[in-house]
C-alpha cells in the first residue's frame, strides 16, 4: 500500500513538472524515477573522451557513470525530446494547413527515442560538476558505435547530440543534424 500511494504522489509530482517547462531543466527528480525505471543499456555505448581531440568539452576529466547517474541521463533526455517534440508538431500541423496536398508526416517531424542508439561521453567539468556528452543516432552508418563517435552531418533528425550537467538536471547544447 505505502509503494503505491509513493507511486500515485510521484506521478501527480511528475505530471505538474513536465506541466510548466519554464526552461531547459527537470526541476526535481520524483519518486518514480527510482522505481522500476530502467535503461536499456544496448542501446548505449559509453566512451571515454579522447583528450587530444576534446571537442565536446574544452579543460575537463575523464569520468565513469553510475547505474543512477544512467537514470538521471535518460529522464532529462526524455524531457528536452518531449520539449523538442512539441515544438516540432505545433510546425509540423502549420505547414500542413499552408501545404495540404504535400502530405507531411508528423514522424519526419519527431523524434522517436526508442529508435535511437546513444553514445556517452562523461567528463568532469572545471567546476567539478559530472557532465556527458549524448550522441544520438537512429542509423550506424557502418561506425562501430560502441567504441567510436558516430558522427555525421546532415541527416536530419536521425542524428542528434546535446550535452547534460547530472549535477544540475539540466540540458543544454541541443543540436539536430540538417538536410542536404
Amino acid at each position: 500500500m505505502e509503494r503505491f500511494v509513493l507511486l500515485l504522489l510521484g506521478i501527480v509530482l511528475l505530471g505538474c513538472n513536465n506541466a510548466k517547462h519554464k526552461d531547459n531543466s527537470l526541476n526535481q527528480l520524483t519518486i518514480v524515477d527510482s522505481i522500476d525505471f530502467k535503461v536499456d543499456k544496448s542501446q548505449l555505448a559509453i566512451l571515454q573522451l579522447d583528450t587530444t581531440q576534446a571537442w565536446t568539452f574544452k579543460n575537463c576529466k575523464r569520468a565513469d557513470l553510475s547505474d543512477q547517474e544512467l537514470v538521471i541521463i535518460e529522464k532529462v533526455l526524455m524531457d528536452c525530446i518531449g520539449f523538442y517534440n512539441t515544438q516540432q508538431l505545433n510546425h509540423f500541423r502549420k505547414l500542413d494547413s499552408i501545404y495540404p496536398n504535400r502530405n507531411f508526416d508528423s514522424k519526419q517531424f519527431t523524434i522517436e527515442l526508442k529508435d535511437y542508439k546513444r553514445q556517452y561521453i562523461p567528463v568532469i567539468n572545471m567546476s567539478g560538476e559530472k557532465e556527458v556528452w549524448v550522441n544520438c543516432f537512429c542509423q550506424t552508418m557502418g561506425h562501430d558505435w560502441k567504441t567510436e563517435e558516430v558522427f555525421i552531418l546532415d541527416g536530419g533528425n536521425c542524428f542528434f547530440n546535446l550535452k547534460i550537467n547530472i549535477d544540475t538536471k539540466k540540458y543544454y547544447d541541443f543540436m539536430v543534424n540538417g538536410e542536404a
